[in-house]
Parts: structure tokens; C-alpha cells; sequence
């Protein structure tokens, strides 16, 4: 199984200094923070995105199950789940969300929300390039508001690693059912940055949704190898 992609882009993520550990507040927040990368993507779709590009700023705009504690890989850690439990056999994962917890369509993270997500993310008819990723998992379970139990085909040890993954973040269900499949365009998360702005080709801008977030808006530029040298001594000189 290979999950490389999405732990650089985690790790870019955090070198970002983009946001603070769940539960701080930034002491202040400050303006803009610009980054350029050497490629565009065309969706912001966490279930058919596979570009780094745009998986850095899913990883911003979004929220998963779990996630990586630090940017040594040191551990799994709850990032939309408070707590969770697996069965002596190894073929039920039970988690239990955060109270409280909204999109940034102001509606609902629930249990009902994850399932909504994996199943489209499952779905063969949908076709998510993403979707092997996923096999492994054979049911979805709401126990409760809160509460979602996935249940798989054989024990699997890197369930959490999987569930950390970009491609498994927890979108808003309405927006998804307002937009279709033009919701790569009009993503929503519950993460601490939300889009504010994209125009392809140009930049992308995120604008800070949280009180985690450390900047006020972030501004992506996809800027070809060719023309960054040039780019920055431009900068330099202004």
C-alpha cells in the first residue's frame, strides 16, 4: 500500500505553518501567505483528486477522521473522531465524532456526513480513481448521531493510515447534492481555510474559516519551472 503522496503534502501542509494544533488560537493572525508550486490541478474534490498541488490545500481545506499527530509521522491522532474502538477480531471500526462540529455551509459533521462520504467515495458508478484505496471496507454503519462503525472484509492494520489519507476527507453532503458533479469546483470542508477564490491557471486563494487557521487568506500560484527564477528576482526587486 502506498500512501506517500499524501504524507508530503501533509508535510508541506505543516511546513506552511498554516494552522495550529485543534483547540489553540492564534495569538495573531496575519495577513497573506503566498506559495507557488510548478503544476495546476482541475478539481477540489477530495475523492478524485491525485494531485500534490491539490492535495496541500485539501489538507487545509478539510478534515478527516483522523490525521497525523506531527510531521514526523510519529502517530494517528483524532481529527474530526473524539475516540474510537476496534473489535477483537479486527473487522469493525467504531468512531465517535466530536460534538459540535459544522461545515463551512453551516451544516451538520455527523456520523450521517461519513457514511455519505464513503459511500460516494465507494460507489463504482461514481468512479473515483481513489476508490481502491477503499475496497477493503464492506459496510457503513450510522450507530448514532455521532457515532459510524466501518466494518471490513479482513482485518486490516493501516485502517487508520487509510482514513488519513486526503482522498477520505469528510465533505459537506448538502453542497455535494446542490453542486454534483461540479462540486470540485465548489468544495466544502470543515477544516480551518475554506475557498474563497479560484481561477484556474491563476491561483487559488483559501480564506481562513477557524480560529486555527493562522493566516487570513492563502494564495496559491501554479507558476512553471521556467518562470519561477525570474518570478522571484522580480519579487526581490519590488
Amino acid at each position: 500500500m502506498t500512501l506517500s503522496l499524501d504524507r508530503r503534502s501533509f508535510l508541506v501542509a505543516t511546513a506552511l505553518t498554516a494552522t495550529l494544533p485543534r483547540g489553540a488560537a492564534a495569538q495573531s493572525t496575519r495577513d497573506t501567505l503566498t506559495f507557488i508550486e510548478g503544476s495546476d490541478f482541475d478539481t477540489l474534490d477530495p475523492a478524485i483528486s491525485r494531485t500534490r498541488s491539490a492535495e496541500i490545500l485539501l489538507t487545509l481545506m478539510f478534515q478527516r477522521l483522523v490525521r497525523w499527530k506531527d510531521t514526523a509521522l510519529s502517530g494517528i491522532e483524532g481529527d474530526l473522531a473524539e475516540s474510537w474502538t476496534t473489535s477483537a477480531d479486527g473487522l469493525s471500526w467504531t468512531f465517535r465524532l466530536k460534538p459540535g462540529q459544522k461545515f463551512h455551509d453551516g451544516t451538520a459533521v455527523d456520523a450521517e456526513a461519513v457514511k455519505f462520504t464513503f459511500d460516494r467515495l465507494r460507489d463504482q458508478r461514481f468512479g473515483s480513481p481513489n476508490r481502491s484505496l477503499f475496497t477493503v471496507i464492506a459496510d457503513i454503519k450510522v450507530e448514532a448521531p455521532l457515532v459510524v462503525t466501518f466494518s471490513t472484509a479482513a482485518p486490516m492494520a493501516g485502517m487508520l493510515e487509510v482514513l488519513s489519507e486526503s482522498s477520505a476527507s469528510i465533505s459537506s453532503p448538502a453542497t455535494i447534492q446542490r453542486f454534483a458533479r461540479n462540486y470540485g469546483r465548489n468544495p466544502v470542508g470543515s477544516g480551518p481555510y475554506r475557498l474563497e477564490e479560484w481561477t484556474p491557471g491563476e491561483r487559488c486563494v483559501l480564506a481562513g474559516a477557524t480560529p486555527e487557521a493562522r493566516f487570513r487568506r492563502i494564495v496559491y500560484r501554479p507558476v512553471p519551472e521556467a518562470e519561477l527564477l525570474p518570478l522571484l528576482q522580480s519579487q526581490a526587486l519590488n
